[in-house]
């Protein structure tokens, strides 16, 4: 494991942090986003059709604390 994925699973364990989802009144699609209990916003979700879908989107994200960090940016040469 990097550095960098050390620190972000550092982060993850150490901040407490919840989500919080709801349905828009405008459009009637339903949204997520995580917050720390500072209410520092550290994520957020796409628009999602129906309340199922929203609630699947944060399962996997829930699931993900081991996911792997990658830099897609070109490396300076």
């Amino acid at each position: 494991m990097t550095e960098a994925e050390q620190s972000c699973d550092q982060v993850l364990l150490t901040v407490a942090v919840k989500f919080e989802y709801w349905r828009s009144s405008l459009n009637r699609l339903w949204y997520w986003h995580l917050k720390t209990t500072e209410n520092e916003k550290l994520a957020q979700g796409e628009a999602y059709p129906t309340e199922a879908a929203c609630l699947e989107a944060i399962e996997r994200v829930r699931q993900s604390t081991g996911a792997v960090v990658e830099n897609l940016s070109p490396r300076d040469r």
